[in-house]
């Protein structure tokens, strides 16, 4: 019983410390596991030379370049480097570097920046006081943190309970999940969070109205309640509606929306290695390298899936992407040893008769710059409410009053659609004129 239990927790271990594997070559170049990342509409992916890559949707800059211009292929995020995990949310992406720092950016409509506002980002910025951290995960609105002492953290929306924290407020700062220690495992689903301890036992919070909580109940849970009938998990994995766990005899457990409120084992499944959730299906990764709940390709190391997408790594470092009903299609992008390949510029004539076409000379890329608001209306509150203090504020920064930072201007934002309201102007207007 004792080896038995000191397997398990070695294995709990290790697979927590996969996200986070990093070591440096001979000639003392950093190396780290490559791995992806898949959001709502945008996709990460984490080189094995710590480096980050993103293409997809860049609405609120969920793709970290600096600007709001989507991408069919990868483009490397400046200014990141040493990173030993990625995660990504609906529109909002996050980096942990190998010296326990922890880098956000995209959306924040919610505070799942956890830089205490909710204003968009299109640049990865650091989440301060928050150090040693292992691993992460990103759910749909929320992000979570483990940190090296076994302690989860979280921040982001909390509609459904799913930062764990005893209510359903909203935190735009990491704030410690309550009751839970010795984790070695983080995940989250779009609206619940998952956490696999040293000892086996997997605990689950947030929504939970399809059973996705595994509690036998369809009631949401504002802190971490245990998953019933299920030990020895090694992995899980959170969808929409529906959560899927690995155990370490790879057997494979699921669970939520047209399933059942408690885990299930699918038939079958008994050498998983590998599992991962999207929107309604879980892909598995076999012994064998062959992926099952789609048609896939062999010899497959690493597979990630968000709300409609999927993507699967291969040995050699090569990415396949597909969605939940399509077949996988090969991306341009190397994950391993072998570079990124290069477009090779297009040799034109310039002049009419020129027989020779000019020598093509290659322009550095501009280093991606970002304008930061340095006030948007409703910031105090995250829910875009003005306060009479956001507005005192507009007016002394109008009058010279109050400097704007170097880095901004106003943005007034009192819509999702980043649509300004002219009665909103108007009263501004009244009140710095005393109209009001």
């Amino acid at each position: 019983m004792r080896k038995t239990l000191t397997i398990l927790l070695l294995a709990a271990l290790v697979l927590a410390a996969m996200s986070a594997m990093h070591s440096f070559t001979a000639d003392g170049q950093f190396a780290t596991t490559p791995m992806a990342a898949v959001g709502y509409a945008h996709i990460l992916a984490l080189k094995n030379d710590g480096t980050v890559w993103a293409w997809g949707s860049n609405t609120y800059g969920r793709l970290g370049d600096g600007t709001t211009t989507d991408s069919l292929s990868p483009v490397q995020l400046a200014g990141l480097s040493g990173i030993t995990a990625v995660a990504a949310g609906d529109a909002h992406s996050a980096a942990l570097k190998n010296d326990g720092t922890v880098w956000t950016w995209g959306y924040n409509g919610s505070g799942q920046l956890g830089d205490d506002l909710c204003l968009e980002r299109p640049l990865p910025e650091q989440i301060k006081k928050l150090t040693d951290v292992t691993a992460i995960a990103a759910g749909f609105y929320h992000t979570v943190a483990l940190k090296s002492d076994g302690t989860l953290w979280a921040w982001g929306a909390n509609l459904y309970g799913q930062l764990g924290v005893g209510d359903t407020e909203d935190r735009t700062v990491p704030t410690q999940v309550q009751g839970l220690t010795d984790v070695a495992v983080v995940a989250a689903g779009h609206y619940h969070t998952l956490a696999i301890k040293t000892d086996g036992t997997l605990w689950a919070w947030g929504y939970n109205k399809d059973g996705e909580l595994g509690d036998g109940t369809t009631t949401n849970q504002t802190a971490p309640v245990q998953v019933k009938g299920l030990s020895d998990v090694v992995a899980v994995a959170g969808g929409l509606f529906h959560t899927a766990a690995m155990k370490n005899d790879g057997t494979v457990w699921t669970w939520g929306l047209n399933i059942a409120t408690q885990p299930k084992q699918m038939a079958e499944i008994t050498d998983a290695v590998a599992i991962s959730a999207g929107r309604y299906n879980t892909v598995i990764l076999r012994e064998d390298g062959t992926i099952w709940q789609t048609s896939g390709t062999g010899n497959i190391r690493a597979v990630a899936s968000g709300d409609r997408q999927n993507v699967a790594i291969e040995h050699n470092g090569n990415v396949w992407t597909w969605n939940d009903s399509g077949y996988p299609t090969l991306i341009d992008l190397v994950l391993g040893e072998a570079p990124p390949p290069t477009a090779t510029p297009t040799l034109t004539e310039l002049t009419t008769g020129t027989t020779d076409s000019p020598t093509p000379t290659q322009t550095a890329a501009p280093t991606p710059t970002a304008t930061f608001p340095a006030l948007r209306l409703g910031d105090a509150n995250c829910d875009g409410r003005v306060n009479i203090e956001d507005i005192l504020l507009v007016r002394d920064v109008i009058f010279g009053i109050a400097p704007l930072t170097p880095q901004g201007r106003i943005n007034i934002k009192l819509t999702e659609t980043d649509a300004v309201r002219i009665d909103a102007i108007v009263f501004i207007r009244d009140v710095i004129f005393g109209g009001t």
